[in-house]
Parts: C-alpha cells; structure tokens; sequence
C-alpha cells in the first residue's frame, strides 16, 4: 500500500498551456494531484500532528486547504495589562503587581574581540555602542553562556567587564535584554509620576484640574485615577486595551474592600493583603478577556 501510494504521488509531469504555446514539462516533487479523492485524506494525514501540536496554544488558529500543504498559522497578539502601581497620597510607592511582562531577548555567540561596546549604569553592565542583531543601545547583560549574571558579576564573582577582556574565554554567548526595574527604581518612578501629576495640576488653565489621567506610548498607555483622598491607582495596559478607566474603579473597590477593611492594614503603608492580591490578579483576568467592566474606555 505504501509503494503504491508512493508512485501515485512521484514522478508526475506538468507543464503550462496558454493559447498555442507550451512550457517544458517539469517532474512535480510536492503536492498532491488536484481534483483527487486521495488527495484531502493524504493531506490530512500530514496535518494531523501539526494542528495537535498547534491548537494546544489559544492564540494559534491554523487555516488548512485541502489538496494544498499550505498552512498558515497566525499569531494573535492578545490585549494586555502590564502593571498595577497603588501611589499614596505623600508619592510612595504602597503596592505594585506585575501582571504581564513582555521580554525582548537577544542571545548571540561572540568571538574575540567584542565588537560592541560596554558600559557599567546603575550597578548593570549595558550596550552603549554597536547595536545589532536585534541587540539595542541599553539593553542589560542578562547571562553569559546560559548561566545568569548578578547586576555586574558573573557567578563565580569576577566582573563582567574583566571576563570579557580575557581572549581565552571566547567564543563567548551573552544574552541581551531589558533588565527588569528594581525595587528602589519603581520607588523613584512612582515618586516621580507624583511629582508629574501635580505639575499637571498645577499647569491646568482651569481650578480643579484632576492632573494626569493617561500618557499614552507606541507600546503602551499608563492610565491613573486618583481618589479623594490622594490615593492614586495606576494602570499599564496595551494601547487597545478597553475598559480600564472602569478597572481602575474596579481596583479602587477591591483595596476599600480588602485593605481599608484589613484590621491589621495601616493606611497609607504598603498593602500586604492575600485576599487583595486574589481579587485584583482575578479583575486583571476578566478585564483581559472581556476589555470591560461595564461602561469607561
């Protein structure tokens, strides 16, 4: 059966006929015979792993044509919310989540000497000259040779910038990529964006100005909403994300409900509360799927 299949499917001539003129004949070496019965079952037999595989993943949608061994997969780049930062009323940072964290990450393999150019900011060994190949000007050290680095050390302590000057270590593969944000450097933001909200208000040709309520990016729009009482709640979300002026009111609702009410929360301190991280991680989710809470862009 397999022989006989086999020489149904090789050695088949075609050529081309327009009007009275005909190209030179030429052996097909892929495909199926047009028009075939055969043809859609031995098609779907050589997809049938392919959409197993595929269709495990949500965002992959994969379009068969029969008699064809086209296929054509896209990605769908879903919405999402990236951060959550809670700003108390003096500009300290009291509570941030990072819900979705898109990484861009470059890993190549040097020969000596390095041809771009490295630099020690903030405590992190960075690209400052020579961007290629997807690596870009700022992005960090991220491990050498598939083993993570520690700010400017490698593993066993030495510096980055030291390793890397030793011809002997070469061939080398550094991983490139934006490091994530420290601890004290969401503290600084957070006190900055306080510091830009009240210029915002204060610029206002109008009394009463509510200050900043959105910047908006090519990758993303940061969203705040302040309360009455000077506790902002901001937002990090794709650009087509809709829906988030209600999510943040959302948010507000679950830190009245699940802090305010915490016996043991003192205000305006960092909130350590399990049942408002469960709630707000579960608004992320249904703000992400639906894009709404009801009315609000």
């Amino acid at each position: 059966m397999v022989n006989w299949i086999l020489d149904f499917l090789t050695g088949r001539p075609q050529s081309v006929r327009i009007g009275n003129s005909i190209s030179n004949t030429t052996t097909l070496s892929t495909g199926a015979p047009q028009g075939c019965v055969l043809s859609p079952l031995l098609f779907t037999l050589l997809t049938h792993d392919c959409v197993a595989q595929c269709t495990m993943h949500s965002s992959n949608h994969i379009i068969k044509f029969a008699d064809d061994t086209t296929v054509l997969v896209f990605l769908i780049r879903k919405m999402a919310i990236f951060s959550v930062y809670v700003v108390n009323k003096a500009g300290g940072l009291i509570y941030q989540y990072d819900n979705y964290v898109p990484r861009t990450e470059v890993e190549k393999t040097f020969s000596f000497p390095l041809d771009i150019v490295l630099k020690i900011h903030d405590e992190k060994v960075v690209v400052s000259f020579g961007q290629r190949d997807g690596i870009r000007v700022g992005h960090a050290v991220l491990s050498i040779n598939g083993v993570d680095v520690n700010g400017k050390y490698t593993t066993e302590g030495k510096e980055i910038l030291e390793y890397l000057k030793d011809p002997s270590n070469y061939p080398v593969s550094i991983r490139f990529g934006r490091a994530r944000l420290t601890s004290n450097e969401k503290l600084m933001l957070a006190s900055m964006f306080h510091s830009l909200f009240a210029i915002g208000s204060q610029l206002s040709p109008e009394v009463g100005s509510s200050g900043i309520e959105m910047l908006e990016t090519d990758v993303f729009k940061l969203h705040c909403f302040q309360t009455l009482t000077g506790i902002k709640f901001i937002v990090l979300a794709d650009p087509r994300q809709s829906g988030v002026d209600a999510l943040l009111r959302k948010i507000y609702e679950i830190y009245s409900d699940f802090a305010l009410k915490n016996p043991f929360y003192s205000l305006e301190m960092p909130i350590r509360c399990e049942l408002f991280d469960q709630n707000l991680k579960s608004a992320l989710e249904v703000a992400e799927k639906a894009g709404t809470f009801g009315t609000g862009s």
